[in-house]
């Protein structure tokens, strides 16, 4: 999907690359150091399983609030 869309904006293929490899290196230190400092936290560690929840429920909210949606315009459609 980002190829095509940078076709449509005529962005030449090795600019496109140059900033895709420079987001992949950022977007994983990024993540390595979030997860070292918020690892090291003593809430973290005694808590582990309710931030693993916590980050799965955070991640499912999207697609529940498109599947109430779609219902609520559908409730509508029928009457």
């Amino acid at each position: 999907m980002p190829l095509f869309i940078a076709g449509i904006g005529n962005m030449p293929y090795s600019k496109f690359t140059r900033y895709n490899v420079v987001g992949a290196f950022i977007w994983v230190f990024s993540l390595v150091l979030l997860g070292y400092f918020f690892g090291n936290l003593t809430f973290v560690k005694n808590n582990f399983e309710t931030v693993i929840l916590a980050i799965i429920v955070v991640t499912l909210l999207p697609i529940i609030f498109e599947i109430m949606k779609l219902n609520f315009k559908k409730d509508i459609i029928k009457k």
